[in-house]
């Protein structure tokens, strides 16, 4: 076997929708003492946070992680935690400018966001 490929572990937890079981399931994961650990969504990075202020966490897909408190900003994160913004806040004013020059002839967009199963206008 490839020595690259015998120094990594990977050990997951789904809380399965179920909010009530992600605290439990972040102190699942670091009584196994991991190098760090990987959150996806706040609810695990919350939960991740709460246990460990020392542990490097890695987030992704967690909605404006400064807005949240997770990090002090996105250039510099600051604490043990870094990752991945499902959506940048600021980035909103960037994307209508490039809308309105992609389809000038657009003078009200419709915002369509998508929560889970639902369809919000």
């Amino acid at each position: 076997m490839d020595r690259e490929r015998q120094n990594i572990r990977i050990d997951q937890r789904w809380a399965n929708g179920d909010v009530s079981r992600v605290q439990a399931l972040a102190t699942e994961l670091l009584e196994l003492r991991p190098d760090l650990v990987v959150a996806q969504g706040s609810a695990a990075l919350a939960a991740l946070r709460h246990a460990t202020r020392t542990l490097p966490i890695v987030f992704a897909d967690v909605t404006d992680p400064v807005g949240q408190g997770f990090v002090e900003s996105l250039a510099r994160p600051g604490g043990n935690t870094t990752g991945f913004a499902m959506f940048e806040v600021s980035m909103g004013e960037k994307w209508l400018d490039l809308l309105k020059k992609l389809t000038p002839s657009i003078t009200v967009p419709e915002p369509l966001l998508l929560i889970a199963d639902e369809v919000i206008e």
